[in-house]
Order: structure tokens, then C-alpha cells, then sequence
């Protein structure tokens, strides 16, 4: 791509009939040829676009520059041009790179200024300079690798582009596509992407001579302009011409593209603490509430897997640290003891039978211990929250929790034999038995002693006992 190979072409320019399109004769070798086009640089100055495309012309690669000389100045006016003019556009960095870093150095380069174009076609290694003629084929082909697996990584597809006889015998094998040099009416190099065949061609809208190109290898399937597009048994992601890495977003559902640009889709995918979880399927990101190997989890909009206790449709779940939905009781040393029914939802303002017992849980889903009110009726749970039945003494007095469970209030209740009665608060008074006929009354006081017991009968007592006793032989 030289100067001195555009004076090499000239000489060449009567062998090879071909150095331009009009009026070329036909070439047996060209007949499985893709597509024709073109490589420019500052040497072509400024290019009609529009003339190159209606001429014919379906591609071209554009200089990026160089690290000793910097961009090309017609960089940026070529990769618009072009662009605009509809034809795919590829671009080539020419070294100078005698090491590994300073290859990387150079794809960084291009990966910068390529960034506010459409790149359609590869991202190419110029690899040729006086630099490298005493450099050993194994250490070219490393500059070529480090070269190209950066701009890989960057989503670029590349390639490498020297000589026939460089590519032969002064550069190591690699596994990247070939753009061949050679000036002549045939290819020797086997199955190359690209073949420049000539630098003397002419081509409507551009001044002077040009490099010339056969395109052998369809792109159509490697470099897509958007969406996804399967490989090999792969997936694959492209925007704007660039293979995408990480998450992307595609027709409202997230998915996750590895380093090498393959789909992810082996489900959990995370650091261990930010976790996700991408379908086996089709790969796309799982959200909301999602049963996963008989498990259910919860993904936020974000796909974020959540732990902890979580809203959902007015109720609250909890959620593992595994992530997974919790069941049963669960105790906060700071809040209390909650209770997590067989659906996920947490207990609340509720009477819970678990194991046979009973427990009640107020609307935060605290375990309720003590004296509780519920639905007009008083209830007692334990310190491990059952509900307690029996009698219950504290400082105020005696109370009685029925079979049901609820407090005897406003009533009198024979429990083990014993009469009592119950107040509105729930405090039990025995109700004395009553034995009339071991009653002495004192004839000068009128007092009445109960000769059983030796306590004195109250006055009332006796009056009604009398009263009784008469009403029953009327």
C-alpha cells in the first residue's frame, strides 16, 4: 500500500490488463469473486464517492494512519464518503510495531479513531515495513496476533494484509483471514479474503492511480449490521457492524454475550454476590418471580437476583442468601420471629397453625407473645408464640383461656369442679359452696359461722339462701 508499490504496479500496469475495471478483460481466476473495490489513502486525495460506488465499486478500505505519522488526513472525509455513498467500508493500520506491545499500542490506536464510524468490513494489519524484514516469521506473526485479538476484543473483525511472498515465507501462520498483495493476473496465495492485484488501477472519481481489489470471501454472515445472527453452532450479536460483548438489550429482553461474542445461555451467570440468571434456552435474562431447578427466586427489573424480604402484589416473601424462597419461621434478632407460609408469603395480622399449634402474627409479621387482642376476644401466646390455654396468673390476678383459646370475661365458669367468675378483664373470683345445714347462727349477735370451714357467712348470703329456701317449699 506504499508509494513504492504503486511504482512497482505502474510497471506492471501493461502485464496486467487489469489495473482497471473499464474495459478489463475477463480473468478466469476472478470468476468466484465476490465483489470488486478499492484501498485509498492521503495518495488519493479527495475521492468522489458517489462516482467510485456507480462506477461498480462495492467496498474499500481507508487508511486509519500510522503510529510515525498519525492519522491519515484524508481519514475522516473517506470513512463519511464512503459510508455515504453506501459502500462497505473496512479500514488498515499500517505498522510499524517491531514488538507485541507496541502492536497492541497500534490496534488501541485504530480502535479510537474507528469509533465515530460505521466499520463494515475488516480492521486490518498492514504488515510490510522495511521494519520487520529482519524480524523472524514467528515474531511477525505475534505482532499480527496481538494486533488482531485487540481489535477483536473491541468487536472489530480483523485481518492481515501483506505481500504474496511476505505471507509465504517471512510471516508465521495465524489464524486471521488474508488480504494478498500480489501484481499479477493470478492469486498463488490459497483462499485469501482479499486479493490486491494491482496499484495502478484508475477509477472514476479519483485523480491518479489506485489499488484494486477482488473480494473471495462473503462477510455477509460474519460482519451483520444489527441483531443477532448464528454461526457455527453459535450466536452472535452485532450493532452497528461491531460483534457485542456483555450484556445487550434486543426487542426488550437483556442478554449476555461472552468474551469470544458467543450467546450465554448456561443459566446462572454472576460474580457469586451479583447474580443473574440467563435462560438455557434462549439466553434471554430471567425476571420477576421464576422457579429455577424446583427453587423460586426473584429477579428486580435489572435482573439483579434479590435477597432478603421482598414486596410482591401487596404480600412479602423472603428471599435467601442463595437467593432462593424461604418457608417457615424465620428470626431477626433485631425485629422478632416471622412466620413464611407454604406459598412464600409472610404471616401477617394473622392466626398461623403450624405443627398443631397456634400462632398469631400482627401486620409487620411479628410473632406475638403475651396478651393479645383479636377480633373483640383476647388470646395468650408463650414466649415461643403458641397459644396457651389453662389458667394464667401475673400481678393483676388469675384468668382462664378456654378451649378455643380466647379469655373468660363477663361470665361465671366451673372449671376443675370450681365455680368462678370472670370479669370485663378477665380476673376470676371462686365462687364459695355453699352448705346451709353446717350453719350455726348466734342467737345474741346474729352472726353466721359455717361450721365447716369456721368462716362467717355473709349476711347477704344467708338472706339469700332463706329466700330461696323459701321460694322452694312454696
Amino acid at each position: 500500500m506504499k508509494l513504492r508499490k504503486r511504482m512497482m504496479g505502474l510497471l506492471l500496469a501493461v502485464a496486467v490488463a487489469a489495473g482497471s475495471f473499464l474495459g478489463t478483460p475477463v480473468r478466469a481466476e476472478a470468476a468466484n469473486t465476490i465483489a470488486k473495490g478499492i484501498d485509498v489513502s492521503k495518495y488519493q486525495g479527495a475521492v468522489n464517492w458517489s462516482a467510485v460506488k456507480n462506477a461498480g465499486y462495492s467496498f474499500a478500505f481507508i487508511k486509519i494512519g500510522s503510529a510515525k505519522s498519525g492519522l491519515d488526513p484524508y481519514y475522516a472525509a473517506n470513512m463519511a464518503g464512503a459510508n455515504a455513498a453506501g459502500l462497505k467500508v473496512g479500514a488498515y493500520i499500517y505498522s510499524y510495531a517491531t514488538t507485541v506491545e507496541g502492536a497492541i499500542t497500534e490496534a488501541q490506536f485504530a480502535i479510537a479513531a474507528l469509533e465515530p464510524y460505521t466499520v463494515s468490513y475488516p480492521v486490518v494489519f498492514d504488515l510490510e515495513d522495511s521494519v520487520h524484514k529482519n524480524m523472524t516469521p514467528e515474531q511477525l506473526a505475534s505482532l499480527a496476533v496481538a494486533f488482531c485479538s485487540t481489535v477483536q476484543s473491541a468487536g472489530y473483525y480483523p485481518m492481515v494484509y501483506s505481500s504474496k511472498n511476505w505471507m509465504t515465507g517471512k510471516i508465521a501462520a495465524t489464524p486471521y483471514d488474508k488480504w494478498i498483495a500480489q501484481y499479477n493476473t493470478v492469486c498463488e496465495y490459497p483462499n485469501p479474503a482479499f486479493w490486491q492485484f494491482t496499484s495502478s488501477g484508475t477509477v472514476p472519481g479519483i485523480d491518479g492511480r489506485v489499488d484494486l481489489n477482488y473480494q473471495f470471501k462473503d462477510y455477509s454472515n460474519l460482519i451483520v449490521a444489527n441483531g443477532f445472527v448464528d454461526r457455527g453452532g453459535n450466536r452472535y450479536y452485532y450493532r452497528n457492524y461491531r460483534m457485542q460483548f456483555g450484556f445487550v438489550e434486543d426487542n426488550g429482553k437483556t442478554y449476555f454475550m461472552n468474551a469470544d461474542g458467543t450467546l450465554y445461555k448456561q443459566g446462572w451467570l454472576g460474580d457469586g454476590v451479583n447474580m443473574f440468571y440467563m435462560d438455557t434456552k434462549d439466553g434471554h435474562m430471567l425476571k420477576d418471580l421464576v422457579e429455577i431447578g424446583g427453587k423460586k427466586y426473584y429477579f428486580a427489573a435489572n435482573g439483579l437476583m434479590q435477597r432478603g424480604m421482598i414486596p410482591l402484589d401487596g404480600k412479602i416473601y423472603l428471599f435467601g442468601a442463595d437467593g432462593a424462597m424461604q418457608y417457615g419461621f424465620y428470626t431477626d434478632a433485631a425485629a422478632g420471629t416471622r412466620y413464611f407460609k407454604e406459598d412464600g408469603s409472610m404471616a401477617a395480622n394473622e392466626l398461623v397453625t403450624v405443627n398443631g399449634q397456634k400462632y398469631f402474627f400482627d401486620a409487620t409479621g411479628i410473632m406475638a407473645t403475651g396478651l393479645v387482642p383479636i377480633g373483640g376476644l383476647t388470646y395468650l401466646f408463650g414466649a415461643d408464640g403458641t397459644m396457651q390455654y389453662g389458667w394464667y396468673t401475673d400481678a393483676s390476678g388469675m384468668r382462664y383461656f378456654q378451649a378455643d383459646g380466647s379469655m373468660a370475661v363477663n361470665a361465671t365458669l366451673t372449671v376443675d369442679g370450681a365455680l368462678y367468675t370472670f370479669d370485663a378483664n378477665g380476673i376470676a373470683t371462686a365462687v364459695p359452696v355453699l352448705n346451709p345445714t353446717a350453719w350455726v347462727t348466734d342467737p345474741v349477735t346474729g352472726v353466721t359461722v359455717d361450721t365447716t370451714t369456721g368462716e362467717v357467712v355473709a349476711p347477704e348470703t344467708v338472706a339469700q339462701v332463706a329466700a330461696m329456701s323459701a321460694a322452694a317449699g312454696q
